[in-house]
């Protein structure tokens, strides 16, 4: 069946093409799968092998989702995201592996990851996982913006509703 322009999934169609993917694993193979599978989708898409490599693509650029393994090499994927939730990134993260167990699925959550996929997976599971990231990162922004026109359309309130008071009687007016 053919979508109606202007539906929810024009709408996040529309999303994913401005939007901006990065991946980060240590196994090229991966590397290539996660490309190859988000590139049409996707704005714009970067991969890195490390955290380290990813640390310095997330110093220079803006990304709504990071596609993060869990084991890599030198710094791992929970403890650079720790990192990043410290600074103030407040991007949706899918972490992916293949060596899990539920603490670490937990650990994963409690770090601030959106989503935890395990390795191998299917491409409808990496591409639900994206989908549901870019919403929430498209909710985000939208709010946010909202919330900017918002307040500059208002005035703070100086404690007072009316301009004078009265005399004597205390009472405003």
């Amino acid at each position: 069946t053919a979508e109606r322009i202007g539906s929810p999934t024009d709408r996040v169609a529309e999303g994913w093409q401005r939007s901006a993917v990065l991946i980060v694993d240590d196994e090229e193979g991966m590397r290539n799968f996660l490309v190859k599978t988000l590139k049409p989708r996707c704005g714009q898409v970067m991969v890195a092998e490390s955290a380290e490599q990813g640390d310095a693509l997330v110093q220079r650029h803006r990304f709504d989702l990071l596609i993060l393994d869990i084991s890599l090499p030198g710094q791992s994927g929970i403890e650079w995201l720790k990192t990043l939730r410290a600074r103030g990134l407040l991007g949706e993260v899918v972490l992916i592996t293949a060596f899990a167990d539920l603490d670490t699925a937990i650990e994963a959550l409690r770090a601030g990851a959106s989503d935890f996929i395990l390795k191998p997976f299917r491409v409808t599971q990496i591409l639900n996982a994206v989908r549901h990231g870019l919403d929430r990162a498209l909710l985000k922004r939208e709010n946010w913006v909202l919330r900017r026109t918002l307040s500059q359309r208002t005035r703070p309130a100086d404690g007072l509703v009316g301009s004078e008071v009265g005399e004597g009687d205390g009472e405003v007016r």
